[in-house]
């Protein structure tokens, strides 16, 4: 029933989906062949569909047309662009120009609005070729394109550690998928945490998933944690008792930072195993798949015998050196596990924050304290103890305890 009602769906919208395609060998296809039937952009066959470039055109561009993201991704690709890196420097851009921060003498005489297909392509080529004033200062992305800017432009700039993040308001996000922008050794890199559990949650009054899976929303939760391949006392500490997910637990803050940390943990194994990141357990909530099940498969191609948990250890140990490795070269500590945008600390205007404040600070501070960092964001000497990586940050003066 599910699959017919889908493709009942698809006839209804004529969705230009020829097949899904993955990478070699896969057997659960991730990624699409579209081919656009109509409209200003028909004919064209591009193999995309990527929630980033879609998020990209709505959020930061402006742009509602299907055909149009289509076309943006095919441009991104083949003018060599990061999609989010651009589209959040043209969105900055207009904030810019929109507060008076930069003048037509700044963008060639551009007017920059979004909304407007056609000047986000004629931007996007300047700034791949670096053509023009405007092309020149957009290329070197959000962060030093503030600096020149000046005017108080870095209060207004969409990034962390330099990195601007995937859409302009980080609290549509709140709160653990944004808040891995804070604590990624990146910067504003949404796969570094990349857990969706609270953003695929719909109230019963606007809940559509019988629609397509013919169950509710509390029901997929309710089956999801269920499928988590997590262990039970942590699924306690982070959904409570019994471990539900519901609007009580999407709203607060109540396990978020372990979860964080443990999905956090969990990216950065499957990333040093070099597996696909929609085969996990909390991948766009694809549960029943996660640390032992890796266990199963290394143990039976290696001969090795290690458990879930030992792997799990070496997750947090990569994640760890990583925030050593930053602390090292550039003495980062808790003071850059900030929002440069100001507003990511106002009110929410949409959203589960709406009218309130994420509490990022209070949120930062238990995760620190889970990760057995100092009240600085540092690996103490009992952490690196622990993960056995002494040898490797000997000449580091780190902290005791947390």
């Amino acid at each position: 029933m599910q699959g017919s009602l889908l493709a009942e769906k698809r006839k209804e919208a004529d969705y230009p989906h020829l097949k899904n395609v993955g990478c070699l060998n896969c057997f659960m296809p991730c990624y699409h062949w579209i081919q656009l039937k109509d409209g200003k952009y028909a004919g064209l066959r591009q193999l995309g569909g990527h929630m980033t470039f879609l998020t990209n055109c709505m959020r930061n561009l402006g742009i509602r047309d299907f055909g149009s993201w289509m076309y943006y991704e095919r441009l991104m690709q083949e003018l060599g662009l990061d999609s989010a890196s651009f589209s959040m420097a043209f969105s900055f851009g207009v904030d810019c120009f929109e507060k008076g921060l930069l003048k037509a003498a700044d963008t060639d005489g551009i007017t920059l609005i979004r909304g407007d297909e056609e000047l986000v392509w004629e931007v996007a080529r300047r700034v791949a070729s670096r053509h023009g004033k405007l092309g020149d200062l957009l290329a070197d992305g959000v962060a030093e394109a503030a600096q020149q800017i000046g005017k108080g432009a870095e209060e207004i700039a969409p990034h962390v550690k330099g990195k601007p993040s995937i859409q302009r308001d980080s609290k549509l996000q709140a709160l653990m998928w944004s808040f891995g922008y804070l604590t990624s050794p990146r910067g504003g890199d949404w796969l570094r945490l990349h857990n969706v559990w609270e953003l695929a949650f719909l109230p019963e009054n606007r809940d559509t998933y019988p629609d397509y899976i013919d169950m509710t929303c509390l029901q997929m939760y309710e089956r999801s944690v269920e499928l988590l391949d997590m262990p039970g006392a942590l699924k306690k500490k982070i959904f409570g008792d019994p471990p539900k997910v519901n609007q009580t637990w999407v709203k607060g803050t109540d396990g978020k930072a372990l979860f964080s940390v443990w999905t956090e943990n969990l990216v950065s194994l499957f990333n040093s195993l070099v597996t696909c990141m929609f085969g996990s357990a909390t991948q766009f909530l694809m549960t029943g798949f996660g640390p032992t099940s890796y266990a199963e498969i290394l143990n039976k191609i290696t001969g090795w015998d290690v458990d879930c948990e030992e792997l799990m250890t070496v997750g947090e140990r990569v994640f760890n050196m990583q925030r050593l490795f930053n602390y090292k070269l550039k003495g980062w500590n808790s003071m850059v596990d900030r929002f440069a945008d100001k507003s990511s600390y106002e009110p929410g205007t949409l959203g589960i924050y709406k009218g309130k404040e994420v509490p990022w600070d209070a949120t930062l501070k238990s995760y620190y304290a889970v990760r057995g960092w100092s009240v600085q964001g540092i690996p103490t000497r009992a952490k690196v103890s622990e993960l056995e990586i002494d040898d490797i940050v000997s000449e580091l003066d780190l902290p005791k305890r947390a």
